[in-house]
């Protein structure tokens, strides 16, 4: 019924915390408050990646399909972060997350799946580091810490999956799914409370 029931229940939960997130900042700051149309927009965006990455987990459809849409999905989150930046700042810089696209879009028509994984969070990278002054200092070092250990744990996972399964049935996404999720609920709180 569901290829990775682990994985799918994780996204899931994303979705939910994304959601709950969102009605209880919109609800207490009200419609005039500091959460304007872009900040609610990158939520959505957030929510529909989930959504179709919860579906992936569930159903493997064959080809690149799934791959392609959660990748548009990636690029319409930096899109939405850059517009949130944009209406907090008064402007972005584009350069490195310019290079970051064209680079994924190289990896990604590669078929070169897992490099594709990286690549796609490499493109969220750069807006973070190309409008790094943006961001309030006190969020960085969690952001980075949580990226950078969901990348060793994703290419642990890679890599030594198959030992590790032999020895112990577990499922090991789930790991990566969990640091993910704790990404996106950190990333969302701290662009809802308007980088407070």
């Amino acid at each position: 019924m569901v290829a990775q029931p682990v994985s799918t229940f994780v996204n899931v939960l994303t979705c939910i915390g994304l959601i709950g997130l969102l009605l209880v900042t919109v609800g207490t700051v009200g419609t005039e408050g500091t959460v304007g149309k872009p900040v609610v927009a990158l939520v959505l965006a957030l929510i529909a990646f989930e959504l179709w990455h919860a579906f992936s987990h569930m159903r493997h459809i064959e080809g690149r399909l799934q791959a392609y849409v959660i990748h548009a999905l990636t690029y319409l989150i930096a899109f939405m972060t850059l517009w949130v930046i944009y209406t907090s700042m008064g402007s972005v810089h584009l350069g490195l997350v310019a290079f970051a696209i064209a680079l994924d879009i190289a990896i990604l028509f590669s078929n070169q799946t897992k490099l594709s994984v990286l690549s796609g969070v490499l493109v969220f990278v750069a807006v973070i580091l190309g409008n790094i002054g943006a961001f309030p200092p006190k969020h960085l070092p969690i952001l980075f810490a949580l990226i950078v250990l969901g990348a060793a744990v994703f290419l642990m996972e890679h890599h030594f999956c198959q030992v590790a399964m032999n020895a112990v049935e577990m499922p090991y996404h789930a790991i990566v799914e969990i640091i993910v999720m704790t990404f996106i609920l950190t990333f969302a709180k701290m662009m809802l409370s308007g980088f407070g």
